[in-house]
């Protein structure tokens, strides 16, 4: 494949997805789900994953059809501001976190500024360099993911992982649909797929089912190990990672908060990219600019208003459904426009 500047490889998008995607499994607890963290969520999980691959299906129809909403100036503005929240509720979750385990409880966001100004000049980059920073952050994750099998493997019950079922129908529900929205990578596709120099309907469709793969085997290593624990604590990965000891005496939790951080950092330099190719101000500096301020009062937003445990969980379906489903369908009918991109799904 012929190398060109401003663009990325398919293999490339796998990264990037993947990552964005399992992100969300340093987050899930009791308390963001509302019910037990037992082996139920991977029904949940499982079920997601097929939701989120239907719900797919109208970017890439519009895509294949050589449409795209980002070409069109209002509704880019309207999926900017998609983005700024997006962004900024993995960004508050990480400094909530940071608050109450790393000693920053004095200023928030303080630290949410120093992290989004860091991603704004990565923005302002390119998506070349933001890929070969997830090249890196994807194959330490992944690593990680591993580590945590291999050193938990000695520590699991098999009783921890009865009964299968501890949440009911109404739960796995919601668990279900919270697992949908928090899927935001869907909303990247638009804004990704010219950026691409390759075929993207294959890369995304081995993003779902590796993300899920991964996000299953941590999860189940997790209940293995902490069993009911799980459920009280407030990050049962890092709980994991507290547990884990490598030759008997060294323990591995370190290595949660460095695969979170290196992993925020990308994820929010990623939506602020996405947003500034969305905000139309002027130069990609000026929209990296107006991208960042953006995403800050969304955290501000966010965290005095503490909307961050998922509890409006309808209010969070009906804005995925909007952004996923209900733009893009109005979008492939009525416009008449093309950009070539549709290139990229023949042959």
């Amino acid at each position: 494949m012929k190398y060109k500047q401003g663009m990325v490889a398919p293999v490339n998008l796998f990264y990037m997805l993947f990552v964005s995607r399992t992100l969300v499994v340093f987050t899930v607890c009791s308390s963001v789900l509302g019910g037990n963290y037992s082996m139920d969520l991977i029904i949940s999980l499982f079920a997601a994953a097929v939701l989120v691959l239907l719900f797919s299906v109208p970017f890439l129809v519009m895509l294949r059809q050589g449409k795209n909403i980002v070409e069109n100036k209002a509704l880019s503005r309207l999926y900017a501001l998609y983005f700024f929240f997006a962004g900024a509720i993995g960004l508050s979750r990480f400094v909530l976190f940071s608050s109450s385990r790393l000693g920053h409880a004095e200023n928030p966001l303080l630290l949410s500024a120093v992290v989004i100004c860091a991603c704004a000049y990565a923005a302002t980059l390119g998506i070349e360099a933001i890929s070969r920073f997830c090249s890196m952050v994807f194959f330490v994750m992944f690593g990680g993911s591993l580590l945590a099998v291999v050193f938990s493997i000695n520590d699991m019950s098999p009783l921890n992982f009865f009964p299968l079922i501890q949440n009911d129908a109404g739960q796995i529900a919601n668990t279900t649909l919270f697992a949908v929205t928090a899927t935001s990578e869907v909303m990247l596709l638009p804004v990704l797929a010219p950026k691409i120099n390759g075929k993207i309907v294959l890369p995304y469709c081995l993003t779902a089912v590796a993300s899920l793969a991964s996000i299953i085997l941590t999860v189940a290593t997790v209940i293995g190990v902490l069993g009911s624990l799980a459920s009280v604590v407030e990050h049962p990965l890092g709980v994991l990672y507290q547990i884990m000891k490598f030759a008997s005496t060294e323990r591995l939790d370190s290595l949660f908060t460095a695969y979170w951080i290196f992993a925020i950092f990308f994820k929010t330099a990623l939506y602020l990219y996405a947003a500034a190719q969305c905000v139309k101000a002027g130069s990609q500096k000026k929209n990296a600019a107006v991208s960042a301020i953006g995403i800050f009062i969304a955290v501000l937003i966010i965290l005095k208003a503490q909307v961050i445990t998922g509890g409006r969980l309808a209010a969070s379906v009906v804005i995925f459904l909007l952004y996923s489903v209900v733009i893009p369908v109005l979008y492939t009918a009525f416009s008449k426009r093309k950009n070539g991109i549709e290139r990229y799904f023949q042959g």
